[in-house]
């Protein structure tokens, strides 16, 4: 039987009642991989995209082992040292980033994850603005887990957020 209730196969035609962003909806859509779970939706979300962008550029110069990077200054560089050796020994592929958390001490976290062909290695990154220029505050990253290690276990999603020593 064809659409239109007959044996003819011609389809029926529409009749105008559908609103057209129904009939075609229109997307942004981010490629989610289901790891994502664990640093939350992907891009700037509420938060401005200055923000965001400044967290992309320090990540990718950490990706790059720039060192002497001018936007790393804060950080001491025992902490830069540790992330890049972590960040290299995974011969990283890809670099996400995701949605902005504002903390109870007014800095803005990102969640972040690089990911290598056989393992990843997850973190946050926290930001403050000072004089209407972002500075990083603070950078936490876990030792990279074996991705094959992470699909054994019970709740290789769960995300939960850093809590931070001062």
């Amino acid at each position: 039987m064809a659409q239109n209730g007959t044996s003819d196969p011609t389809p029926v035609a529409f009749n105008g009642l559908v609103p057209e962003s129904i009939r075609r909806p229109e997307y942004i859509i981010n490629l989610h991989y289901p790891r994502d779970i664990s640093i939350g939706i992907l891009g700037p979300g509420d938060f401005a995209m200055q923000p965001y962008s400044f967290a992309r550029k320090v990540l990718t110069d950490l990706q790059q082992s720039k060192k002497k990077s001018e936007l790393l200054e804060p950080l001491p560089s025992s902490t830069i040292d540790d992330i890049i050796n972590k960040i290299e020994a995974l011969a990283t592929r890809k670099l996400r980033i995701g949605n902005a958390l504002e903390t109870s001490d007014g800095s803005i976290s990102y969640q972040f994850r690089f990911l290598g062909r056989e393992a990843e290695l997850v973190g946050a990154i926290y930001l403050r603005a000072q004089d209407n220029v972002w500075k990083v505050e603070d950078i936490i990253a876990e030792d990279p887990r074996n991705l094959e290690d992470i699909s054994k276990d019970e709740n290789p999603y769960l995300w939960l957020p850093y809590d931070r020593f001062y």
